[in-house]
């Protein structure tokens, strides 16, 4: 994590199960282990947070559940 008077940036990764349905990539629960890393950057102003951005491996999450045709695996599951 790095900051100064007006951003805060931080580099992440979430680890777990996927154990609920997820709409965005049509996918009911598959129990199968992901990792994604992502960044936030958070505008303070007035010290508060006025604004956050927010980015992460959407496309590697997706291959890892599955949801994704990739070279390795040929073909969605």
């Amino acid at each position: 994590m790095i900051a100064d008077d007006e951003f805060v940036a931080a580099h992440f990764t979430i680890q777990g199960a996927q154990e609920g349905p997820v709409p965005a990539l049509d996918l009911e629960p598959t129990g199968e282990p992901f990792e994604v890393v992502g960044m936030e950057l958070d505008r303070i102003e007035d010290g508060k947070l006025a604004e956050t951005w927010l980015a992460y491996d959407t496309p590697g999450f997706a291959e890892q559940l599955g949801a994704l045709e990739t070279k390795t695996t040929g073909a969605k599951r």
